[in-house]
C-alpha cells in the first residue's frame, strides 16, 4: 500500500502471523503491563506493529504535511521467513525501510538484520514392534545424542533452536523415523561456517 506525501517514500514493514497458540486470546492489563489472560500468547509479535501501522494510515488522512510512505504486511515469518523471502520488491518505490519487529527495549534501532538458516533433519532406524524388537533399530539414543550435542538457545548474537519434532507411530513400536525442524538466526555470518547443525 502506498500513501502520498512529501519527499522520498519510506517503507514500513510488519508481519501478520504469530506463533501458536494464537486463538482465543484474552488481553488483560496487569501492573500496567498488557498480558494474555489465559494460556495463549499475547500476539504482540507482531500485532503491536500492525496496530501502529493501521493507526498511521488513519492519521495520515488527517494531515497535510507528512512524508510519503509505503506499508508492507507479510505472512509466514514465524514459520521460517518465507513470506518476505518471496515478495517481489520491484513493486516497492522506497529505498529506505523500517521493520517493526524486535524484542528489544522501546526505542532500540537495529541497523542490520540476522542471517537465517532453516534446518530440516530426518533420522531413520529400522521399524519393529514389541514382538520383533530384536530385528529393529531404535533411534532414541541417536536422537538424545544429537539434541545433547547441538547448540541451542541464545548464544551471544546467535539463536539456535529445534522447534518441531515429529515421529513415532505406536507406543509398542520402536522409534524408527523422526523429523526435526529448527532454525539459526545470527548477526554473525561466520556462525554458518563454524557451526555444523
Amino acid at each position: 500500500m502506498s500513501f502520498c506525501g512529501n519527499g522520498k517514500p519510506l517503507l514500513l514493514v510488519a508481519h501478520l502471523d504469530t506463533v501458536e497458540p494464537g486463538r482465543g486470546i484474552i488481553p488483560i492489563v496487569k501492573n500496567g503491563v498488557l498480558k494474555s489472560k489465559g494460556k495463549t500468547i499475547l500476539g504482540a509479535d507482531d500485532k503491536a506493529a500492525v496496530s501502529i501501522l493501521f493507526e498511521l494510515m488513519r492519521w495520515s488522512k488527517t494531515q497535510r504535511n507528512h512524508r510519503a510512505f509505503e506499508i508492507l504486511l507479510s505472512v509466514s515469518e514465524e514459520s521460517g521467513i518465507s513470506g518476505i523471502d518471496t515478495f517481489n520488491f520491484t513493486k516497492v518505490r522506497s529505498k529506505e525501510a523500517l521493520c517493526f519487529d524486535i524484542a528489544k527495549p522501546f526505542g532500540t534501532i537495529v541497523l542490520s538484520s540476522p542471517y537465517y538458516l532453516h534446518q530440516d533433519l530426518r533420522i531413520r532406524g529400522r521399524e519393529a514392534d514389541a514382538s520383533t524388537a530384536t530385528q529393529g533399530h531404535s533411534i532414541v539414543l541417536a536422537l538424545s545424542e544429537f539434541l545433547k550435542e547441538t547448540p541451542h538457545g541464545v548464544l551471544g548474537d546467535t539463536f539456535c533452536n529445534i522447534g518441531i519434532i515429529r515421529g513415532g507411530s505406536n507406543a509398542n513400536a520402536l522409534l524408527s523415523d523422526i523429523q526435526l525442524y529448527g532454525e539459526v538466526r545470527s548477526f554473525a555470518k561466520k556462525i554458518f561456517k563454524s557451526t555444523p547443525l
